[in-house]
């Protein structure tokens, strides 16, 4: 075969990460430098490990449980999408992080899970799956052009943010009401996470110290219900699809972006900032084809871990050419989660709402807390503050929910009142030589600096 014809197929094949061409790869290192050595396992990338795992746990999961309430599937249909975003999770995660030997966590979207639960009445389950389904292939198309760190941005990253802060914010006043209605379950678990908050220490993460205090008051006030547990392995259940051009417009769209723009810049920026060279096109590869796996058994979008990439990749996971084993260790233990699943679809019966509410509102105060400061601290601020009105009223246009329509007023209202700035947001990603990632560093650097300073 010609030059000239082999090299839009060797153009295709470089973002793949088990190309068997290593020299390929043009976004990470090539052939890596070490073999896998048990000798690099230490016990800081153990309890790395162990804490980013109880993370997932206490965070990922409760919210996952709560959120999954909202949609009215079968018990069958619920324990088929925490399997299949488990186990895509586990599978994948564990064999990148020995073949790069880096600290690469690719899980799934929380705020893209939220995202979804604030839709759960406009959609059916059918059509999720093809929304998430476009949206997997549309982020692997981006990752296989090589514009994985640039398109994210067509959408302006604060109104987006100020539509998605929008959209959970009902998770938060429920923790406001549950917390008044239920004071003896709700009450010493937001005490619990206040305490956790105040410690600042990984080693007790605030949501599972709440989880815990929580579970003892349950346990107190002899409010568990009897437990009936599925013995039988877990089985992955294909979605009946159902097309719809509305959630293509209002699903579709936003999680490309939650996927690229909040998942993949912030922790792959942070592993930037860290010393690490990783490989962008082939993560954002990857994580388009596990969208599509997700979405065909009812699951949602997969996207790299920020939290858990931070606990993995962090200086307290100890030096950087071993933290690859602090990955492996959180991500070995996912894979028991999704072989038992059944267990899990069982406490969702037995655990009060309750509980479950206040679980999911307190592992949401963060990503909140973050979406606001991204929305209202820079520039479009007009913007913003449109998007998420919009996104908080329940209106409904040719059977698009409000969400979509809060994104197309908040760039409307940038065009007209702050034309200016929103232009200028628009020419610094198109015009710019190097990947907005270089950004994310750069501030994580300042504050970096600050902090040490202080």
């Amino acid at each position: 075969m010609s030059p000239a014809v082999a090299g839009p197929w060797v153009r295709l094949l470089k973002p793949w990460p088990f190309t068997m061409i290593p020299s390929m790869a043009t976004s990470g290192p090539e052939v890596p430098p070490r073999r896998i050595s048990l000798s690099d396992l230490n016990s800081a990338a153990v309890w790395a490990g162990v804490t980013a795992f109880i993370f997932f746990v206490f965070g990922a999961l409760t919210v996952q449980i709560s959120v999954l309430q909202q949609f009215g599937i079968s018990d069958a249909q619920r324990s088929s999408w925490i399997t299949i975003t488990w186990l895509t999770s586990g599978l994948v995660s564990l064999p990148l992080c020995l073949y790069y030997r880096q600290p690469l966590s690719i899980g799934w979207t929380l705020p893209g899970l939220l995202y979804m639960g604030s839709l759960a009445g406009h959609f059916t389950l059918g059509e999720f799956a093809v929304a998430n389904l476009v949206a997997g292939l549309a982020i692997a198309v981006i990752g296989l052009a090589g514009y994985g760190s640039r398109i994210i941005h067509v959408v302006p990253m604060p109104i987006l943010m100020a539509m998605f802060g929008a959209s959970i914010l009902a998770y938060i006043t429920r923790l406001v009401e549950t917390t008044v209605d239920d004071v003896f379950i709700a009450g010493p678990m937001v005490t619990a996470y206040l305490a956790g908050r105040v410690l600042h220490s990984q080693r007790v993460p605030p949501v599972g110290l709440a989880v815990i205090v929580g579970a003892v008051m349950i346990a107190v006030l002899g409010k568990l219900g009897s437990l009936h547990v599925d013995s039988g392995l877990p089985s992955l259940h294909l979605v009946d699809p159902r097309f719809s051009f509305e959630a293509l417009l209002s699903v579709s769209v936003p999680m490309i972006v939650l996927v690229l723009g909040l998942g993949n810049v912030q922790s792959l920026g942070f592993m930037i900032s860290e010393g690490y060279k990783p490989p962008l096109n082939q993560v954002t590869v990857t994580i388009g084809f596990m969208t599509v796996a997700n979405a065909a058994f009812g699951g949602h979008p997969a996207s790299m871990a920020r939290t858990g990439t931070a606990m993995v990749a962090g200086r307290d996971a100890g030096p950087a050419e071993a933290r690859y084993w602090a990955a492996f260790v959180a991500f070995l233990p996912v894979l028991g989660v999704a072989t038992g699943t059944g267990i899990v679809v069982a406490f969702i019966e037995i655990l009060p709402p309750a509980y479950i509410f206040t679980m999911a509102g307190l592992a949401i105060l963060t990503p909140f807390q973050d979406a606001m400061e991204r929305a209202f601290q820079g520039t479009l601020r007009f913007g913003s503050v449109i998007a998420f009105a919009v996104a908080l009223s329940t209106f409904a246009v040719a059977g698009i929910p409000s969400a979509f329509w809060a994104l197309v007023a908040g760039i409307t209202a940038s065009f007209v009142v702050e034309r200016h700035e929103l232009f200028r947001y628009w020419k610094q990603v198109v015009s710019q030589p190097h990947s907005p990632l270089d950004h994310v560093v750069e501030s994580m650097e300042i504050r970096r600096w600050e902090v040490e300073s202080s």
